[in-house]
């Protein structure tokens, strides 16, 4: 018998002694892999990201005066030009026939004009002396008035006209600069109507922006502001606000505001998109972790400090976010640790394991 109670004992306390070393293995198992990253102090700036168009500040854009044929095209977009260069030249026989036919018409404008003064004079001399009637007078007066402003100044328009395209012929580059455009093609007709060129200079680009009514009045002229070009380069070009309308656009509703950007390497170019940002709202010295480290809850926010090889639930206070980096305060201090994956698993207390590149499931 007491042999039989001596292997019950025993067994009890191998089944005993089973049952720790289990608990504490599936204890170990439930060590929680998460990651952290170190609670930090400083800024926190949330800003408004507006977008706009840049153009050459200074653009020249060339009409043709008459529609003639182009008999050449020296230039094509992209080419550098200096003051004077030949840009385009237009069938200067076709303009000179045309300035003689303007020369014709003036001519005959002109002698229409010396009839009608030479009725009007003789007839004001017969009125005074009472030989006509002052319906003859008023209707000779009429007619020289009508000739000198009507028919007369009409062909001395059309003849200057036609001088100044004969000295248009040639079109030539009216600044230093680079072709934007070429509407013009040899054998083709000029349109008196359309620009056929265009000249930049691209040293100082001008970029348009439209801004609210609570932006308007964060800029003012003459201030130095940060314009960015995601297609040129990661960091920002320095501009100048020249022009902040007080009134906003009847089209818009914005207030439209330029900027002026030098442009010494040519990298911006006209029709290019740029953005600026505008400060909301700033908090300074202020303790800062990742969005993703805090767990919001419909009666609090919390996030999980390491101490340990456990966490400690804190809940906090959210004063300002980017959606990346978030402004907090709370029983929490600057340099601890803060866990970031892993916290949906957490509870105050919970045993972690810190992995690095392990992927949290």
């Amino acid at each position: 018998m007491k042999k039989i109670v001596g292997v019950v004992l025993i067994l009890s306390l191998l089944l005993v002694l089973g049952g720790c070393q289990q608990a504490e293995t599936e204890e170990e198992e439930f060590r929680v892999a998460v990651t952290t990253v170190p609670v930090e102090r400083g800024s926190l700036t949330i800003s408004d990201r507006l977008t706009g168009t840049v153009k050459a500040s200074k653009e020249i854009t060339i009409i043709p005066s008459l529609p003639v044929e182009v008999v050449r095209v020296a230039v094509s977009a992209g080419t550098r030009v200096l003051e004077g260069d030949v840009l385009v030249e237009l069938d200067a026989d076709n303009i000179a026939k045309q300035v003689e036919q303007a020369r014709a018409n003036y001519n005959a404008a002109s002698l229409q004009l010396a009839t009608a003064k030479d009725n009007y004079e003789r007839t004001a001399r017969l009125y005074e002396q009472g030989a006509v009637s002052e319906q003859q007078y008023d209707a000779s007066k009429s007619q020289y008035e009508l000739s000198r402003d009507g028919s007369y100044e009409q062909a001395r328009v059309a003849l200057e006209m036609a001088s100044d395209s004969l000295d248009q012929a040639v079109i030539t580059a009216p600044m230093d600069g680079v072709i934007g455009y070429v509407h013009a093609q040899e054998g083709q007709m000029a349109n008196p109507s359309a620009p056929i060129v265009s000249v930049l200079d691209l040293s100082q680009m001008e970029a348009g922006f439209g801004l609210s009514e609570k932006q308007i009045n964060q800029v003012q002229v003459g201030e130095t502001i940060e314009v960015y070009f995601p297609s040129v380069q990661e960091e920002p070009f320095m501009g100048v606000i020249t022009e902040a309308s007080p009134q906003a656009d009847a089209m818009t509703q914005s207030f439209p505001i330029k900027v002026i950007i030098d442009n010494d390497q040519e990298l911006i170019k006209s029709g290019m998109t740029c953005s600026i940002s505008l400060v909301q709202q700033m908090e300074d010295n202020i303790l800062l972790v990742p969005e993703d480290a805090i767990r919001y809850t419909s009666q609090s926010n919390i996030i999980f400090l390491l101490v340990g090889d456990r966490v400690r639930l804190v809940e906090v206070e959210v004063i300002l976010t980017d959606g990346n980096q978030t402004a907090i305060t709370g029983d929490l201090e600057e340099g601890e640790s803060v866990i970031v994956l892993g916290k949906e698993r957490l509870n105050d207390g919970s045993l972690v394991r810190i992995i690095e590149e392990e992927i949290v499931k």
